[in-house]
């Protein structure tokens, strides 16, 4: 007999309810003093529910108290993990400010015109987004005599980009011309000098084996995420084919690492037998790693993942993949609740949880007896896998529809794990002149390739389907997803007409959505 799904799943419903707290947070504030009410109540209720089997002789009424009591505390944990993001003051706009302190939060993002970053103006103790005309590092201080702001406003009206930086505490910006200001670099570490240390070596050791600024922008793409090398033009190519996640570093990219540090840990006699060992290298090579393309959402989760599943195995216990997956989001939300609206960490969760559900039944679909056939095909599966759960998503912020995505991806994801592996083997192996040849040589063809596929795919007609969906839409799109999933496993006549109507109310509230 299969067990409930809260049994088999038993983060879903705190995870659940944890989003809850974060999103209502996010469009009402709360006093701490009632949050921590509901967290006190959430417990009491809990506590009261194991009285309740013993006095009353009622396990369903236990059951049922005790559920309510702990997802009252998760939804409460969810509004007090947001609680720093709610120290925005109110500034006055018409006056501008003097003598102003602004603190980095993040790395400048490059914009079409601008660098972007959130920021901390200290002087008046509150977030404020900032646009420069130079690149600055998270930690970095700039000193202002003068400095107009703004709120944030909607310039764009496919994106409404003042709801998605409100939700996170940010109601100001500010443009700033670097030229007219005092910079202080932050001072670094001993680690965060030994992360730029080996940032800067990697740089060098690719511009020097490769000696071409296109091989070397895509090797630093693919290794540590570093797209700002990449040629506009081609990184664009990437985005509309559909193919930008073989640049971006992800779980791909740690699960191959993974891999490639098994085969040479295998290699050396005094580690390959002794567990422990073996266990503390990879998880300090992996999380090291983690640190050196930034710790973005979707490397996070990856190396959340990837620990939960090491200790796991190092305890001779199987984690199932959609628990980790649970348990590493519901970690990085308490971490910082934001992530909830990062774009990257959406797509990440959601490709991942389209693949673990989609692909098993896709590959039985495709399966054929021709082992190269066989391989295709589950790349196939894989990737519409990965498409199914990411669409709605897609279609709600982007507005269009890679048409090519499946037939370049089926070449560029096994290219680019080959790419992975040669650039990585150049590292180890620079500095032994025959062999290093040999991968150099490898490294360039694959990486070509690469480039002249994202930028053909590009080129071709038709290459992106415009389309416009609102939220609701893609919820419905995901219920859609969902009933269709549980259509071919539990084949119930009853999630056909589900499916069938939400099918229609889909294409109601698309023709509602455009006749506005």
């Amino acid at each position: 007999m299969k067990l409930p799904i809260t049994k088999q799943l038993p983060l879903l419903l705190p995870l659940i309810c944890l989003i809850i707290g974060i999103y209502v947070s996010s469009i009402i504030t709360i006093p701490i003093f009632w949050v921590l009410i509901l967290l006190v109540l959430g417990l009491a209720i809990a506590a009261i529910s194991n009285i309740a089997i013993s006095v009353l002789k009622f396990p369903l009424f236990k059951n049922l108290l005790f559920l309510i009591g702990i997802l009252l505390c998760f939804i409460a944990l969810g509004f007090i993990s947001r609680e720093k993001y709610q120290l925005s003051k109110y500034l006055n706009t018409n006056i501008p400010l003097k003598n102003c302190e602004i603190i980095l939060q993040e790395n400048a993002i490059k914009t079409t015109k601008y660098y972007r970053a959130k920021a901390y103006l200290s002087s008046k103790e509150t977030p404020i987004l900032i646009y420069l005309n130079k690149d600055l590092r998270k930690g970095d201080t700039i000193i202002t005599s003068q400095l107009k702001i703004r709120t944030i406003a909607n310039f764009n009206s496919e994106y409404d980009i003042k709801t998605f930086y409100n939700r996170q505490g940010y109601f100001y910006n500010v443009f700033i011309d670097v030229n007219h200001c005092n910079i202080y670099p932050k001072k670094l570490n001993l680690f965060e000098r030994l992360i730029s240390f080996m940032r800067n070596n990697i740089l060098a050791t690719y511009s020097e084996t490769l000696n071409d600024s296109l091989d070397v922008g895509l090797s630093m793409a693919l290794i540590l995420g570093e797209t700002s090398l990449l040629e506009p033009k081609i990184y664009q190519a990437y985005i509309n084919t559909g193919t930008v996640h073989v640049i971006a570093v992800s779980g791909m990219h740690l699960t191959l690492l993974f891999g490639f540090l098994e085969i040479i840990l295998g290699r050396i006699p005094i580690v390959k037998y002794k567990k422990g060992i073996r266990f503390s290298i990879v998880l300090l090579f992996i999380w090291l790693f983690t640190f050196l393309v930034g710790m973005g959402p979707s490397i996070l989760r990856a190396a959340v993942m990837l620990t939960f599943s090491l200790i796991g195995n190092l305890l001779g216990r199987r984690n199932g993949a959609l628990n980790g997956l649970l348990f590493s989001a519901f970690i990085l939300l308490l971490i910082d609740p934001n992530w909830l609206w990062n774009i990257g960490f959406l797509l990440s969760y959601s490709s991942l949880v389209g693949i673990l559900l989609w692909s098993p039944i896709l590959e039985k679909w495709l399966k054929v007896e021709n082992p190269i056939l066989q391989f295709f095909m589950k790349m196939i599966a894989i990737t519409l896998a990965a498409q199914l759960g990411t669409i709605p998503i897609v279609l709600y912020c982007f507005h269009q529809f890679p048409i090519w995505f499946l037939f370049f991806n089926i070449w560029m994801v096994p290219l680019s794990s080959v790419g992975i592996f040669l650039l990585l083997s150049i590292l180890l192996f620079s500095k032994i002149p025959i062999i290093s040849d040999a991968i150099i040589f490898f490294s360039k063809y694959v990486l070509q390739w690469m480039n002249w596929l994202a930028i053909y795919s590009n080129d071709l007609p038709i290459s992106v389907w415009k389309l416009k969906i609102n939220w609701e839409q893609a919820i419905v799109l995901y219920g859609i997803i969902g009933l269709s999933y549980c259509m071919v496993i539990f084949r119930k006549k009853i999630y056909f007409w589900y499916l069938t109507l939400l099918i229609f109310v889909f294409i109601l509230n698309e023709c509602l959505f455009f006749s506005k």
